[in-house]
């Protein structure tokens, strides 16, 4: 996994990639990738914190993401409606330069389980746009799956070439890693006894 902040940034605020840096570009100084993180098993635990070398000026367009409730599972609600957002690959095999967006519907994970070969673990969500042709592609890992405003999802990996129908894109759950998210930043919050989702 990546784990060499030198060799990266965070661009914050902007829907453009393609214009000059500015100060919405953040130095990362540490990367904590989940300790159970194994590509080798479907990328279980597929998540990791960023920490920055300067705090984010919150403004217009700079807000903290809203997390949801730990163990809060999507596909138990009545809307299963979810918005995926990034700059992978589009149609044409080309990197956008504008954020792109797409609606999303949340597959049920015994559902996906049957669709995919390797297996489905309950700390990871599937999401899908019916009939394939719009969807997460390289280029989207670590991109947001937002569930009315709340991200419940990371983009992990999806069957290549990307967007194939019935093949939907397999995301990190992130109501499953709270507890590891408040540990390992200052966000209040973090139990004294670590939530286990079923």
């Amino acid at each position: 996994p990546f784990t060499t902040p030198y060799l990266q940034t965070v661009q914050v605020g902007r829907t453009e990639i393609s214009r000059p840096a500015d100060s919405s570009v953040y130095e990362i100084l540490e990367v904590i990738v989940h300790p159970g993180y194994n590509e080798s098993y479907s990328f279980v635990n597929d998540i990791a914190v960023l920490k920055l070398k300067q705090p984010l000026a919150f403004g217009p367009t700079i807000q903290p993401v809203k997390l949801p409730a730990p163990c809060f599972e999507v596909e138990d609600q009545d809307d299963m409606g979810v918005t995926l957002t990034g700059w992978g690959l589009n149609n044409d095999g080309v990197v956008p330069s504008i954020l792109q967006k797409v609606d999303y519907y949340v597959v049920p994970n015994a559902e996906c389980d049957l669709i995919h070969v390797p297996k489905i673990y309950p700390s990871q969500i599937c999401a899908k746009y019916p009939g394939g042709g719009k969807g997460q592609c390289n280029g989207d890992s670590g991109g947001p799956l937002l569930h009315n405003g709340v991200q419940v999802g990371i983009v992990s990996w999806s069957i290549k070439p990307c967007t194939i129908a019935p093949y939907p894109g397999v995301l990190t759950k992130v109501s499953h890693y709270i507890d590891f998210i408040y540990k390992n930043t200052n966000l209040q919050g973090a139990g004294e006894e670590p939530v286990q989702c079923s």
